[in-house]
């Protein structure tokens, strides 16, 4: 009976610390990262090419020798995001369209000078012969059509 007394007892100061402790789900939803991604989509949605320029690592726009005045962010005009993973630096987030359908785009992000920026997956060089800007992609992967 006194084991079972104590073990009670032990289970329910554990159960009363634990109640104050997030979750691994809430430590992710308020992950550097993902707020980072956050903020990329809410300047999608609202067509801020100045805000989404901003937020791409000016340590990867050094490295591959890319300026906006010769580049472009390829971008979306999504009405809603949602966020659905997160691991470490990587952030998984669907954008949907007015119009219906979705596409599933997967953002890599890093800390660069106490700051979080998304590091763009890949670009495309200008095609100065033809007078066309090139193109910076901040998503790391892109799956369109999802629905």
């Amino acid at each position: 009976m006194r084991t079972r007394l104590l073990l009670l007892s032990a289970v329910s100061v554990l159960a009363v610390l634990g109640a104050g402790c997030p979750s691994r789900a809430t430590v992710a939803r308020q992950s550097p990262a993902r707020a980072v991604v956050e903020e990329f989509l809410t300047a999608m949605v609202e067509e801020d090419e100045d805000r989404m320029e901003e937020l791409i690592s000016p340590a990867w726009l050094e490295e591959n020798d890319v300026d906006f005045w010769d580049y472009e962010l390829n971008s979306y005009s999504p009405v809603d995001f949602k966020v659905t993973a997160v691991k470490g630096g990587l952030v998984t987030a669907e954008i949907e369209f007015e119009a219906g359908g979705a596409h599933r785009l997967v953002f890599e992000t890093r800390k660069e000078n106490g700051r979080w920026y998304i590091v763009p997956g890949s670009y495309d060089e200008p095609d100065w012969d033809w007078g066309d800007d090139g193109w910076v992609h901040p998503w790391k992967e892109i799956e369109t059509d999802i629905r």
